[in-house]
């Protein structure tokens, strides 16, 4: 019974826990939130642009400044929120370029890895080190 009962208690804290992330006062962001990312892993990045949000400021590809290569593709809201949809393998685009010079129609037909959100500092989803 005692063991029971602290299982109750742990998964109601974690219930309590996950829905205290998934609702902000800022809708862009509650927006992105309910997005089901892992509907979306291994597909091209077009097909979780086309259910994002489209009031977005900027869509910029990223890169590891000191290596030339490419990380993710940020999706830029107001008030400092954002969404980035990194890529682990790359076969449309190369993604290494000393000018930092990349197609983003090729980048969006790579294959999402994973996304991790944003707002100013704090990170709302898959916010673990790979």
């Amino acid at each position: 019974m005692k063991y029971m009962l602290m299982l109750f208690t742990q998964a109601l804290i974690l219930i309590i826990e996950k829905n205290t992330y998934c609702q902000t006062s800022d809708t862009t962001l509650n927006k992105l939130i309910a997005i089901n990312e892992t509907n979306y892993r291994g597909k091209p990045l077009d097909s979780i642009l086309s259910v994002l949000p489209p009031e977005f400021i900027q869509m910029k590809v990223v890169s590891s400044h000191h290596r030339y290569t490419v990380r993710f593709l940020r999706v830029k809201y107001a008030n400092d929120v954002w969404i980035e949809l990194h890529v682990r393998e790359f076969t449309h685009m190369n993604p290494v370029d000393k000018n930092y010079n990349w197609d983003m129609n090729l980048m969006k037909k790579e294959k999402l890895y994973r996304a991790v959100i944003y707002q100013k500092n704090d990170c709302f989803l898959n916010c673990e080190v790979w």
